[in-house]
């Protein structure tokens, strides 16, 4: 275990957060609870691909944040940073094809070249494969797949047009959706410290990983998250009373939001609401 210098960004951890905001644990834990119940409560219509995908991706957002907490009380250098990362990527997609149904299918239709990338390495480790016809389905599926979505690499030059299932980029999909004012320490500061980066490096030989920033982006994913949810299921143009009370809860901790939550709010005050 590396030692942990406790002298500096003592006002940075979770017992100073913690000491200024001693509902937060405690509220956290309500909604990640009332989540869970939410999705249990879910019922997804047939044909629904979208209602299904929301559901799938609060639930992995839901471990997620769980890990995220117990990294962050025991004062992860970068672990709790890393796998924000991976809600702030997941809740972006989720709000973008939310907005954008028609391209569900796209997203779906990727993984055919995902499935072909895990069984190739799995029969290089194993020396097992797939057995016919599903072995030559899959390929021709994957070939397919990389046509459409311009995924061929280029002979010339050898690099791929596209690598993902959109040629939009994670930050033009936060742009597209509101979420942009949490891609600095939602993707740009968890990738400097998963990659081998000189910036990296060094924030990694500080005492501690910036635990407001972390915090309080993950909480706004969380509201995100269920307003997302609420927008499908609850079929109300206007917000449901769980909508206001995650963002209320949200604004009695952080007094203010750089969102308006998608028009809930008109200024960022916590009590102004539509």
């Amino acid at each position: 275990m590396i030692p942990m210098d406790r002298r500096s960004h003592d006002s940075d951890t979770w017992d100073e957060f913690v000491k200024e905001h001693a509902p937060f644990p405690g509220l956290m834990w309500k909604w990640i609870t009332l989540c869970q119940s939410l999705l249990k409560a879910s019922h997804v219509r047939e044909g629904d691909d979208l209602g299904f995908l929301i559901c799938g991706f609060m639930m992995a957002s839901i471990v997620d944040l769980n890990d995220i907490l117990t990294l962050a009380h025991s004062r992860s250098r970068s672990g709790s940073a890393k796998i924000l990362r991976s809600i702030y990527e997941r809740t972006v997609t989720m709000k973008y094809l939310a907005a954008n149904p028609s391209e569900v299918p796209k997203f779906i239709g990727y993984q055919s070249i995902d499935w072909q990338q895990v069984i190739e390495q799995c029969e290089s480790k194993t020396g097992h494969g797939l057995d016919e016809p599903a072995r030559s389905n899959l390929a021709n599926a994957a070939i397919e797949a990389r046509r459409e979505y311009r995924n061929e690499v280029c002979p010339a030059c050898h690099m791929r047009k596209q690598t993902d299932w959109t040629a939009r980029s994670i930050k033009e999909r936060a742009e597209l959706t509101g979420l942009a004012h949490l891609h600095f320490f939602g993707f740009i500061h968890p990738t400097k410290l998963m990659h081998t980066t000189f910036y990296g490096t060094m924030e990694l030989m500080k005492s501690g990983p910036p635990m407001l920033n972390i915090l309080n982006t993950a909480h706004e994913l969380l509201v995100q998250s269920i307003l997302i949810h609420r927008r499908h299921f609850a079929k109300d143009s206007a917000p449901t009373p769980m909508m206001r009370a995650a963002v209320e809860d949200f604004l009695d901790i952080w007094i203010y939001a750089e969102t308006s939550f998608d028009g809930m709010l008109h200024e960022y005050h916590p009590d102004v609401f539509v």
